[in-house]
């Protein structure tokens, strides 16, 4: 992580992560000079996507809500 060509390529980034405050993530590859790309945002958490998802593929939000009840799908924490 400490290389010279690391650091001068911009190899490696930090990124938030709510659970252990920043953590180093491979960069975009291949960054263009004229469209070298960036990370926006972090990965989703487990779950944070599905009840959409879910809801999109036409469950009702009963029955997302009664799967994850039996433990069957993990909803995220703001679903």
């Amino acid at each position: 992580m400490s290389d010279p060509h690391v650091l001068a390529r911009e190899i490696l980034v930090d990124v938030p992560d709510p659970q252990i405050g920043r953590v180093p993530m491979h960069n975009i590859i291949p960054r263009l000079s004229a469209t070298p790309g960036r990370l926006r945002r972090p990965a989703p958490s487990l779950g944070e996507h599905t009840a959409e998802i879910l809801g999109e593929l036409g469950l009702a939000r009963a029955a997302i809500d009664g799967l994850a009840r039996d433990g069957i799908i993990r909803l995220g924490d703001s679903a």
